[in-house]
């Protein structure tokens, strides 16, 4: 099922070098439904990539023929507890091809599918003209105003006893509707989230409203509805991007997604829920769905980043050790390797995570099929919002630099559009802000861990799933003990303690902060914003960065890759973890976690070690992760490793590279215009 790579070449020196077998690792790591969705490629035209100039229209013309195509391969599924379940393969595939496709078959069916099919009132037909292609769906909960601040977005739906019916309203130009994927030029419904209101004008808070907004037999928008294209966009131009608005616009009372809270026929408003807390976060919850969607899409940027500029270092050469002497393969030099190497374990190790996280949150869905929050729920959506906010941002900040990494690796042959590489730094950086800008994520995060450790010292309970908060309970003790023999380091098990103590550390100083900021007269929100900067902030990227590498170690104990493997993939978790812990040096130093300097040297030796030891098995690895060539689309990336041959055939053959251009007289001087009447 997996195509040999082409024997010989310039990239088979290193080949020969891996220890492991890369088809193995690639169905252990992707599974046998990817490689039978990559067998197609050749056969499908429609999804071959290139670089061709497309206009904004003929972008978004393609990119929507290409949606079509993706139903003929990967069905759509009605059954709502399978609509987003099991579907890693089918979602790799599509982000592989094109980030626009990914996002507009994310939207437009599976998650709008998911949210319709959670409602109480019988929307299958709906969900069916979705899943034929006759309906085009987008989620629409940005506004002009307000983005992160969900809680005071403006826009209203208020309920008609009269007509039956809510009214959707947009108050003022900072309530517009904007950045609605798949909104701009295609979407016939939206999932509006609104604030309800009850006909004695008491609002009830966000609520998802399923709402007709184009006709789809004229596409043109109904009345009431003011709807358009955003305009071109740094990256991801493929997605139509969209902006709305309402005017006592009118829509059904089954319009409201009513699994937790209803209006009845004369204006009342019931609820399973009567917090109005917890009804947020079930309303907001449906947000991790699109934030694991964008950890899915980072990390597939990030790999095919780390394949060109991997390919490329193994077949480029520069310097020699004397001039007359063999130049150098790029991908010998220690600096190379560590400008790389941690990038590509990042690589496997948010894949795994992304994988772990994924299922956690997908059976707390099911739970709510009952239609009912209690308190275990509660607390597991709570705490599955730690795991995914803080994946989200660690690996969106980590594709930026790793592709502008990847994009100075190759030189400047990695700045031409060919090499693929711009398009997707451009295309990811979209993801840093998409569904809540990372820094914010992180807020929440060191909100919800000061929150957990001053119950803990109030003798409060803290309720908590997933082993978060186990290191509250001997947090005194982790403080007083040091790593004395920095060995110690060397294997899951020690680095996991040396972060489980920088968290404790980061904490103790952060709530230290915070309480001196309010003993001198801030407020808890002044003092906790002040304080934020240089101690909440790195709390919390700390503590996602021990989610994320003790998720991966214990799945390669729960789940074992193959046998000879192993090794190599335990490697790339160790590389992934000192290259983070390094970057925390300076609280190891301050809290005197090791003796003297002795720390500083032992992190940076087995970076510097590691990097050596995965770069003999870094070209196995990325096949291990590479999509077929035509997807890749890379002239310095191509499996063959022939990089100069295609960047020639490039040059020879790329749009009118020969031709003299159209405005050749302009160059003339005026006297050989003025004799040769041209």
């Amino acid at each position: 099922m997996i195509a040999d790579h082409p024997c010989g070449g310039p990239l088979a020196e290193f080949r020969n070098k891996a220890t492991f077998d890369w088809k193995q690792l690639k169905i252990y790591i992707e599974g046998e439904h990817l490689q039978a969705l990559y067998s197609t490629i050749s056969s499908n035209a429609d999804f071959h990539c290139d670089h061709d100039e497309r206009s904004m229209d003929q972008l978004l013309q393609r990119n929507y023929q290409r949606y079509k195509s993706t139903f003929k391969i990967i069905p759509a599924i009605r059954d709502r507890e399978q609509i987003l379940h099991h579907r890693f393969a089918d979602f790799r595939f599509i982000a592989m091809i094109d980030g626009g496709l990914y996002f507009k078959r994310l939207l437009s069916y599976e998650m709008s599918a998911y949210l319709l099919s959670l409602t109480k009132n019988d929307q299958t037909d709906e969900i069916i003209r979705l899943a034929t292609g006759k309906f085009h769906c987008c989620l629409a909960l940005t506004e002009v105003g307000h983005g992160s601040n969900l809680p005071a977005l403006q826009t209203s739906a208020t309920y008609d006893e009269n007509t039956d019916s809510f009214v959707l309203q947009t108050p003022s130009i900072e309530a517009w509707k904007c950045w609605v994927g798949n909104l701009g030029t295609t979407a016939t419904h939206a999932m509006v989230l609104a604030q309800l209101y009850t006909p004695d004008g008491k609002c009830h808070d966000l609520h998802w409203f399923f709402t007709p907004v184009r006709d789809p037999k004229t596409m043109q928008p109904y009345p009431g509805v003011l709807v358009g294209h955003m305009g071109r966009k740094t990256g991801l131009n493929s997605l139509d991007n969209g902006f709305m608005a309402f005017t006592d616009y009118h829509i059904p009372r089954k319009s409201l997604i009513n699994n937790i809270s209803d209006v009845t026929s004369d204006g009342k408003y019931v609820t399973t829920e009567p917090n109005p807390r917890k009804r947020f976060a079930a309303v907001a919850s449906n947000l991790n769905y699109t934030r694991l969607g964008c950890v899915l899409l980072t990390v597939t940027f990030l790999k095919k980043g780390m394949i060109i500029a991997i390919r490329y270092a193994a077949v480029r050469k520069q310097f020699g050790p004397t001039a007359t002497s063999a130049e150098t393969t790029l991908l010998e030099y220690p600096l190379h390797q560590w400008r790389l190497m941690p990038y590509l374990s990042a690589c496997f190790v948010f894949d795994v995570a992304l994988v772990s996280f994924s299922n956690k949150k997908l059976d707390y869905s099911k739970k709510l099929y009952s239609n009912k929050i209690n308190e275990l729920i509660d607390c597991t959506l709570s705490n599955l919002d730690l795991l995914v906010i803080g994946l989200k941002a660690i690996s969106t900040w980590t594709a930026k630099d790793g592709l502008q990494q990847a994009r100075e690796c190759c030189g400047g042959h990695g700045y031409l559009k060919s090499a693929g590489i711009g398009d997707l730094r451009n295309d990811n950086d979209s993801l840093i802000t998409l569904e809540g800008d990372n820094n914010i994520l992180l807020l929440q995060i060191s909100k919800l861990l000061i929150s957990a450790y001053q119950k803990k010292m109030e003798g409060t309970d803290v309720e908590a799933q997933f082993g978060l908060y186990d290191f509250l309970d001997n947090m005194d003790q982790t403080l007083k003990t040091k790593c004395d023999n920095t060995n110690n380091l060397a294997s899951p098990n020690g680095i996991l303690k040396a972060y489980n103590w920088l968290i404790c550390y980061l904490l103790a100083e952060t709530v230290s902060k915070l309480n001196q900021k309010m003993s001198t007269g801030f407020s808890m929100i002044d003092a906790f914003n002040t304080t934020h900067t240089y101690h909440g902030k790195s709390l919390a990227i700390v503590f996602s960065e021990f989610l994320i590498i003790r998720c991966y170690f214990d799945v390669l104990t729960t789940n074992q890759p193959p046998k000879d493997c192993a090794p190599v993939l335990l490697d790339l978790g160790m590389l992934y973890a000192f290259w983070s812990l390094e970057r925390h040096l300076i609280y190891f130093c301050k809290g005197n976690y090791f003796p003297a300097n002795s720390g500083i040297e032992a992190i940076r030796n087995n970076v510097s070690t590691l990097c050596l030891r995965i770069k003999n098995e870094s070209i196995a690895l990325v096949d291990a992760i590479a999509p077929p060539d035509e997807i890749l689309n890379s002239v310095l990336g191509s499996s063959d490793g022939q990089i100069y041959k295609r960047l020639v055939s490039y040059f020879l053959t790329g749009g009118k590279n020969l031709q003299r251009p159209h405005w050749w007289k302009e160059m003339l001087p005026e006297s050989i215009i003025m004799s040769s009447n041209l």
